[in-house]
């Protein structure tokens, strides 16, 4: 429990959002691509609580939201993008043609999340903390590095 405090504590401060595989756990088959016409509207890798917050009138409010990329800058569209949250809840979030993914649903955090499309399964190590902003972290070829199922 403290480990999974302290992954979520560096995730927070950018160092501790390590994507890595894994073989062993049976939640991490692998989905298959989803044939999907969600555009995903707009502004993909770009930080999506900046707008998507509750504080701007003409943006939906989401309560996890970012992109998946095949490689480079290129979308992945159809990805599934499994959240769990705190209470166990989970939801599978399907990414757009421009990779984004999102969800207005209520979640209590901290959530799990996993990003799947055959024959990649890959999780995030660390616990995600409000606002579920993914591409605040995850929104450069840095470090942690943009989201990616090779």
């Amino acid at each position: 429990m403290v480990l999974r405090w302290l992954l979520a504590a560096l995730c927070a401060l950018g160092g501790g959002c390590l994507l890595t595989p894994s073989h062993t756990d049976p939640e991490m088959s692998c989905d298959p691509i989803v044939n999907t016409s969600d555009s995903g509207h707009h502004n993909p890798g770009s930080d999506c609580m900046q707008c998507h917050d509750g504080t701007m009138p003409d943006a939906p409010r989401a309560s996890v939201g970012g992109t998946v990329y095949a490689t480079g800058s290129m979308p992945l569209p159809g990805a599934s993008i499994r959240v769990r949250d705190a209470h166990g809840q989970s939801m599978r979030l399907i990414s757009a043609l421009n990779g984004n993914f999102y969800s207005a649903s209520p979640m209590a955090y901290p959530i799990t999340v996993i990003a799947s499309a055959c024959p990649h399964t890959v999780p995030m190590l660390g616990l995600v903390l409000p606002p579920g902003d993914c591409n605040a972290c995850h929104l450069t070829d840095g470090d942690p590095g943009r989201i990616r199922l090779p």
